[in-house]
């Protein structure tokens, strides 16, 4: 999924030419911790972090002690992009332009774990099954297939290496009957680790 889905678009962004005196008296009331700049054309200018803005002369303009941007994305980009790029960056915020450089919004931490949220179907009520299988090609399909079979409708997969020649793979299902799927696997002889009831949240 692309970022345009996530985008935060209310996020406050400020003029280069604002004074840092407002801009702190603006953050008085906005839990602000990285501030946003654009030039006359909504152009991305620069970014600051709120904790060096506040130890610099409050008269002075913000273009004078601006940042240049070292890290941002594309309103087309993957939500994975932003998140590479948010463990490269140590930040929590990530502005988002659009191909004209013009300023979209953010894309901030939690709306990367709500992205995630629904990536791994987290908020959907079912089964989650942990199964432990051999790294190698189509070691998944023997599960799938058996899945498909008795009509069990796959919510999400998600992987991890264990060991060079073992996998973790994570299986969410709509909702079954724990008995009948621990049958299954065992009728065709999957190792698992657990299988367990999810009741699902929302955001």
């Amino acid at each position: 999924m692309t970022i345009e889905k996530w985008l935060n678009k209310f996020y406050p962004v400020f003029n280069k030419d604002d004074k840092v005196s407002s801009i702190l008296e603006e953050k008085k009331m906005l839990p602000l911790k990285t501030i946003l700049i654009k030039d006359d054309s909504n152009k991305l200018y620069g970014t600051l972090n709120i904790e060096t803005l506040k130890e610099n002369d409050k008269n002075k303009i913000i273009s004078e002690v601006a940042d240049d941007v070292l890290y941002y994305c594309y309103e087309d980009d993957y939500i994975e992009d932003a998140a590479l790029l948010m463990i490269e960056s140590h930040d929590f915020t990530l502005p988002v332009i659009n191909r004209k450089g013009e300023i979209s919004g953010v894309i901030t931490v939690f709306e990367i774990l709500e992205a995630l949220m629904e990536f791994t179907s987290m908020d959907q009520p079912g089964l989650k099954v942990s199964l432990l299988l051999k790294n190698e090609p189509g070691s998944l399909r023997k599960v799938v297939d058996a899945f498909a079979d008795i009509e069990i409708n796959i919510l999400s997969i998600m992987t991890s290496s264990v060991k060079d020649n073992e996998k973790r793979v994570v299986i969410r299902t709509e909702e079954r009957d724990i008995s009948e799927v621990r049958n299954i696997l065992d009728e065709i002889n999957i190792n698992y680790e657990s299988i367990t009831k999810e009741e699902g949240f929302s955001a």
